[in-house]
């Protein structure tokens, strides 16, 4: 179903999932914590999402409040920090940071209590244009965030 209006775009999710019985659903950018919110909703429901972010980097879309209900961040209000409480709705994220290029994360829920603790991230990092890929540690800083503990 296309979306003419971003405005539109949660409701529309969810009427894919009452009304079409959708099983899959693909979103081109959480754009506003609306969004964000309704991808936990319907993945809670058991429905498979797959989304895209717009961001330099994954820890500046860890960062942004508008995907904290994806990335179950919160920000911790006395001490103002950014905190984990729960586990993302995604088991895996993929940043696509240069041309035929991009790194695989995949464990999120690691890979946010890393960045949120200001850790290197285990990655796969992945030429497209030859097929060949490294295991690496990328340090996704946060943007304007400010590190935490992590959450036992």
């Amino acid at each position: 179903m296309a979306v003419p209006d971003p405005k539109e775009q949660p409701q529309k999710m969810l009427e894919a999932v009452a009304n079409h019985s959708a099983q899959v659903v693909v979103v081109d950018e959480l754009g506003w914590v609306e969004d964000s919110k309704t991808v936990e909703i319907i993945a809670g429901k058991g429905v498979k999402v797959i989304a895209t972010v717009h961001g330099s980097h994954l820890g500046e879309a860890v960062a942004n409040p508008a995907h904290f209900p994806v990335v179950g961040v919160a920000k911790h209000l006395v001490e103002r920090t950014l905190v984990q409480e729960r586990p993302p709705v995604f088991r895996m994220a993929v940043e696509a940071y240069a041309l035929g290029r991009i790194r695989l994360c995949p464990d999120l829920d690691q890979a946010v209590r890393d960045i949120l603790a200001r850790r290197p991230t285990p990655v796969l990092d992945f030429n497209l244009r030859t097929g060949e890929y490294t295991r690496t540690a990328h340090r996704a800083g946060l943007e304007g965030g400010a590190a935490a503990p992590e959450k036992a």
